[in-house]
């Protein structure tokens, strides 16, 4: 138990960070806290872009048709080989005449929608909770 959790219980700590704050040994510690909750960036890699191709396609497609920039979000879930636990990860897709923008970030908090779990808590640093 943290000297914070100790002495104020129910307060919740929220850890905000790019992609170098997603090891293994850091998400494995914040499943084991209560009152810790985390949003950071995840690195891109071949199995999170196999899992998603079909809706970076998807969107592709549609700024081809249209010719107008796209830009999606959604979660899912997913547990690389090398952690204990799955994972809400939300990917945010944005095609547009600079080409296709593909980022990850994971976090365990569930109570808020994808869009603004993306926006309004990791982009803008400004927490929702």
């Amino acid at each position: 138990m943290s000297y914070f959790q100790h002495h104020w219980p129910e307060t919740k700590t929220l850890v905000r960070g790019d992609s170098h704050f997603a090891p293994k040994d850091f998400m494995d510690w914040t499943n084991k806290h209560i009152n810790v909750e985390y949003i950071t960036r995840l690195t891109s890699n071949a199995k999170l872009n196999e899992l998603y191709q079909f809706s970076i396609e998807s969107d592709k497609r549609e700024y081809n048709q249209y010719l107008k920039a796209v830009k999606r979000y959604h979660s899912f879930m997913y547990k690389a080989e090398s952690r204990e636990n799955h994972q809400q990860v939300i990917v945010k897709v944005k095609v547009s005449i600079m080409g296709t923008n593909i980022r990850y970030i994971v976090t365990n908090l569930k109570e808020f929608r994808t869009r603004d779990l993306y926006e309004m808590d990791y982009c803008a640093r400004v927490s929702i909770v």
